[in-house]
């Protein structure tokens, strides 16, 4: 006897075989997630390195202008953004 083959969801409990439209679409919002962290990682990698408002001038500060810059030039050269 031959395996059943495809892809299940479960419904209520019950396992039921997805559809091809529903494989598709399920796919598609898959692409979508992927997509938009690609998108999104190096604004939220920069956003964290960089800090919040309040220890970015702290750090001017004691630091000065031009080393602030610096360090945002650096963050943002390990985070590029995506093409």
């Amino acid at each position: 006897m031959a395996e059943n083959q495809g892809i299940y969801k479960s419904v209520d409990g019950v396992e039921v075989k997805m559809s091809n439209n529903e494989i598709e679409a399920e796919q598609k919002v898959k692409d979508a997630e992927a997509e938009e962290e690609r998108l999104y990682a190096p604004i939220r990698n920069r956003t964290r390195e960089y800090g919040n408002v309040l220890s970015q001038i702290e750090f001017i500060t004691e630091n000065g202008l031009e080393a602030w810059q610096t360090r945002v030039t650096e963050i943002k050269a390990k985070y590029p953004k995506p093409e």
